[in-house]
């Protein structure tokens, strides 16, 4: 290292008490993280040509920041480079690390502020799309011992529009805070079933929609437990109530088929 190249760093151990740390005879490294810009370190190598040594010769500058993409890292390095004019550099390299660090934080923050506003805004123009097209169809309420049945259902064709019309039945306290609420949908090459708790129920109201060949179809059957076991009786009640809401939907013919026996 120069006595030139030798003195500024010096300097930069002085100006950055505790942030500059000697790799080797020629390399140093210096820590400009801060609040905005974290883990970001720039390693300057002075070189060792004896003939044309730094600062007659520009140093060698790397950034390194795991949080800065590759392009960015690339552009802000050339711009460091800039910045050699055949005198000592480092310390301006520095100062413009800094800035452009957190210019580059900053607007990394916008374009991610803008693409959750974009992903927000598409996400609401689909719940808005759901909201008008999304048809619920409520069946009968049913009361067994004291138990309470009651079924809706909805034509869908994507699994986010069973969520989301799993979300609106929910979105009641009455029906969220029910004992149960079983789900079965059915698409042409994919069906799913869930029991919520209640053993067995979501074969049986998968079952009934296969039996009655049924697709594109979301059945929520939720009872409210009356405290008086209803045994086998209680997937016969449950299947009763989705048919009510299926022939709420034009689903008329399914109601006399996949019943299971008393």
């Amino acid at each position: 290292m120069s006595e030139e190249a030798l003195n500024e760093f010096e300097a930069l151990q002085s100006i950055y008490d505790g942030e500059v740390f000697l790799l080797n005879p020629t390399t140093y490294e210096i820590d400009v993280s801060n609040d905005v810009s974290k883990d970001t370190k720039l390693r300057v190598d002075v070189g060792e040509d004896p003939i044309s040594p730094y600062p007659l010769s520009p140093p060698s500058l790397t950034i390194s920041a795991p949080w800065m993409a590759r392009d960015k890292k690339k552009i802000a390095e050339e711009k460091l480079r800039e910045v050699y004019n055949g005198d000592e550099c480092v310390l301006e390299c520095v100062e413009l690390l800094k800035e452009l660090a957190e210019q580059t934080v900053q607007l990394e923050e916008v374009v991610q502020r803008r693409e959750q506003e974009m992903a927000s805004k598409e996400e609401s123009e689909v719940q808005k799309r759901w909201q008008r097209d999304l048809e619920i169809f409520q069946g009968e309420s049913m009361v067994v011992k004291k138990s309470k049945f009651i079924a809706h259902c909805a034509i869908v064709n994507s699994v986010d529009e069973v969520n989301y019309f799993k979300s609106r039945i929910l979105e009641s306290k009455k029906y969220e805070e029910a004992t149960h609420n079983i789900l079965a949908y059915r698409f042409p090459e994919h069906e799913v079933r869930d029991d919520d708790g209640e053993t067995g129920a979501g074969d049986k109201l998968l079952n009934f929609l296969q039996s009655a060949n049924i697709t594109n179809v979301a059945v929520i059957v939720t009872r409210w437990y009356g405290k008086i076991p209803l045994g086998p009786q209680r997937f016969r009640c449950i299947v009763q109530a989705a048919s009510t809401a299926l022939q709420k939907a034009g689903l008329a013919s399914v109601s006399s088929k996949g019943m299971p026996k008393p």
